[in-house]
């Protein structure tokens, strides 16, 4: 079973639990982010969430389209 670290008190927690059992912080879930842009090759990838715009065609990401939406 993989792990990963609570982000309150460091302990190691199964992948799939939403919160810690040491210490019963909830475990915030990845935010999915990609490039919206169908005609670029990108389109649909994977991007780090704090990627806005993607880095090969300067389309907005899904991130940063809600972000424009708000704006």
């Amino acid at each position: 079973m993989s792990t990963v670290k609570c982000i309150s008190c460091g302990k190691p927690m199964a992948k799939d639990d939403e919160y810690c059992g040491a210490c019963g912080t909830h475990r915030p879930l990845p935010i999915e982010n990609s490039c919206i842009n169908p005609s670029c090759p990108h389109h649909g990838a994977p991007i780090d969430e704090k990627v806005f715009h993607c880095t090969k065609c300067g389309k907005a990401t899904k991130i940063g389209s809600k972000i424009e939406k708000l704006t």
